[in-house]
């Protein structure tokens, strides 16, 4: 959480996050893709309607030093990698049986496993880096 100071995510994840609760990253400014109109009252969330591409563009001429975090959102993660934007994944699976959901849909040829770790709850977590 310290490399990063920029938040991306999907609607769906979004609208499912703040049935949560407090906002969790209210130091971090976060992005949210959706091409239906949300309202946020927090100023630290923006809602965008723009590609993954044209999105990053902007974040780029930002010059931040710190990552921006990818968070939840298969469909947004398929967006991103469509563009080549995605540079390390943090997978994390948690052994449940879902009813509904959304395949990641991502393709690993262009990544290499560098970390597998077991969390609690017999979770397990992979990093891969880009090639």
């Amino acid at each position: 959480m310290e490399r990063t100071n920029r938040i991306v995510m999907g609607s769906r994840s979004y609208k499912q996050i703040v049935t949560f609760g407090d906002w969790a990253w209210s130091d971090k400014q976060t992005y949210v893709f959706s091409k239906q109109k949300i309202h946020s009252p927090l100023s630290c969330i923006s809602i965008t309607d723009k590609r993954p591409i044209e999105f990053m563009q902007t974040m780029h001429n930002q010059q931040s030093q710190k990552d921006i975090w990818l968070l939840g959102g298969a469909a947004l993660a398929r967006s991103f990698a469509q563009f080549d934007l995605i540079d390390e994944i943090i997978l994390t699976i948690v052994p449940q049986t879902l009813k509904t959901g959304i395949p990641l849909g991502l393709s690993f040829e262009k990544f290499k496993l560098v970390d597998e770790k077991a969390l609690i709850d017999r979770m397990i977590q992979k990093m891969y880096v880009k090639n």
